[in-house]
């Protein structure tokens, strides 16, 4: 074997050793980014889990009884898409919420509309003298604040409450041509006005 032969073999055995050195930083790199990457939010499910579904229970609230879909733009920033069953047969409407603490269980503030499609005509009312009272309930949209808390479990199981206040943004809701008295109209803003909103959800997050 010549001298040039046994001079290129071991410059091959040399470079092999720098491709292996190479190989091992490039996964050490990645694996130090993913690292990285796991740790940004590591007590915040909502970093991975950024869809949930939850069933709603409430009242004046985003779905009244139905189904709330909620997308996490960001682990602290979610918007609620929902629809479901109210005082006027269907309603919907829209929401984004700020959740406070990067934790599984975080308060959270929150603002939105939701819409009462439907009028309702000559809904019949008795008052407090027994007399029958028409009344027409128009459709309407409402302004909704609310304050509520969240807990996500890393598994994804979600339950959540919030309280807050709904605000007509389309004048009367309600009119009747009777002589309506003051119990009466009280039921009715009660439950067709401005008032107390309030919501129970609970679900899973994907």
């Amino acid at each position: 074997m010549s001298l040039s032969a046994q001079s290129r073999k071991k410059s091959k055995k040399k470079q092999r050793p720098a491709k292996t050195e190479t190989r091992s930083t490039e996964v050490q790199s990645n694996r130090s980014q993913t690292v990285k990457k796991e740790k940004t939010y590591p007590d915040n499910p909502r970093a991975d889990r950024t869809f949930a579904i939850t069933a709603e229970s409430g009242f004046k609230s985003l779905a009244g009884f139905g189904l709330n879909g909620t997308y996490y733009v960001q682990p602290k920033i979610a918007i609620d898409v929902g629809a479901g069953l109210g005082l006027q047969i269907i309603k919907g409407g829209i929401r984004g919420r700020y959740l406070f603490l990067d934790k599984n269980f975080t308060p959270y503030v929150g603002a939105g509309v939701f819409f009462n499609p439907l009028g309702i005509d000559d809904l019949l009312f008795t008052d407090q003298n027994f007399n029958d009272v028409f009344v027409d309930i128009n459709s309407s949209t409402f302004g909704q604040f609310i304050v509520g808390a969240e807990f996500m479990a890393d598994k994804g199981f979600t339950v959540g409450f919030n309280l807050g206040y709904a605000a007509s943004l389309s004048g009367e809701n309600w009119t009747s041509s009777d002589v309506v008295d003051d119990a009466t109209a009280l039921t009715l803003d009660i439950l067709y006005g401005n008032g107390v909103a309030f919501g129970f959800n609970i679900g899973w997050a994907f």
